[in-house]
């Protein structure tokens, strides 16, 4: 048995690993959609058009947007596991559930630079 003074770290690490893991598959699933729509984009024949490139790249970035949204979700879903936050609402928005205040001015106003 650990001294209480230890930290835990391994179940926290395992649930990181996996994460990165799961939002690399993310990436992989995203980037196969992109290319394939834009293989039937090009078989086609629409490349070249203003308007219809304008609406590839306007979907291709929605995409993206699409598989970041996921990616966020699972690492907050990755933080409730971990005890870092109370609930998925609280990991989702990106908050700590007030327990603690942190300051970015505070580092830069003791260090006499200000």
């Amino acid at each position: 048995m650990a001294p209480e003074n230890q930290i835990a770290v391994t179940g926290p690490l395992l649930v990181g690993v996996a994460t990165t893991f799961f939002t690399i598959i993310v990436h992989a699933l995203v980037l196969y959609a992109i290319i394939e729509a834009v293989r039937r984009y090009l078989l086609r024949g629409r490349a070249g058009v203003f308007l219809r490139d304008m609406m590839l790249v306007m979907s291709t970035m929605l995409l993206a947007l699409a598989g970041h949204f996921v990616e966020i979700a699972l690492w907050a879903l990755s933080f409730v596991l971990c005890g870092e936050f109370s609930s998925f609402a609280a990991g989702g928005y990106l908050h700590d559930g007030g327990r603690r205040h942190h300051s970015y001015i505070g580092p830069v106003e003791t260090s006499g630079t200000a």
